[in-house]
């Protein structure tokens, strides 16, 4: 059986369009993260959908895609130059402020969920009219 490379980028599709819909309808928020990464993904699929390339001639394909780059004094340059914001960027990514143990709160006692007798018999009731 021959995987296609578009098979997978379906998969991909159906995943993002899973999570945008939970991000968007769910959640109500709009990362903006999570936006570049559904616009690469649909990106990704329309690519991916025009290629009838079989999944393993990939590998192969690689190795092709590495020796022309460092062909390229311009593909070299712009992959050094993305190399060094990604580092830059984890560089920068913002850390959790370490708390002395003096300094922190006493934990918080543990909250107890109770029902009172007659919400139990109203869901009961609620319960049995839609059952009838």
């Amino acid at each position: 059986m021959r995987i296609n490379v578009a098979l997978l980028a379906t998969i991909g599709l159906a995943a993002v369009f899973y999570f945008a819909y939970a991000s968007f309808f769910v959640l109500r928020q709009a990362c903006p993260v999570c936006l570049t990464m559904y616009v690469s993904v649909i990106g990704i699929f329309v690519i991916a959908a025009r290629s009838k390339t079989p999944l393993a001639t990939l590998p192969s394909r690689l190795a092709q895609d590495l020796s022309a780059l460092g062909r390229s004094t311009t593909a070299v340059a712009l992959t050094m130059a993305w190399l060094a914001a990604s580092l830059t960027l984890v560089l920068w990514f913002p850390r959790d402020q370490v708390v002395a143990a003096a300094e922190a709160p006493a934990p918080a006692a543990p909250t107890t969920w109770t029902c009172s007798e007659g919400s139990i018999g109203r869901e009961a009731r609620a319960a049995a009219s839609l059952a009838l």
